[in-house]
């Protein structure tokens, strides 16, 4: 495994994987309390 520090260019990927996640989490019922930050767009000027 090589680590390499991130960028903005790695956000979409990020976001996505982010969004996935949320997705399995609310498939068990855990997932009310995260949001889909990444639907409404790229997703980088709406996370805190």
């Amino acid at each position: 495994m090589r680590l390499r520090r991130g960028g903005t260019d790695d956000v979409p990927t990020l976001m996505l994987m982010f969004d996935e996640a949320v997705a399995w989490l609310t498939e068990r019922g855990s997932g009310s309390q995260w949001c889909r930050c990444s639907r409404t767009g790229s997703g980088d000027g709406r996370v805190p």
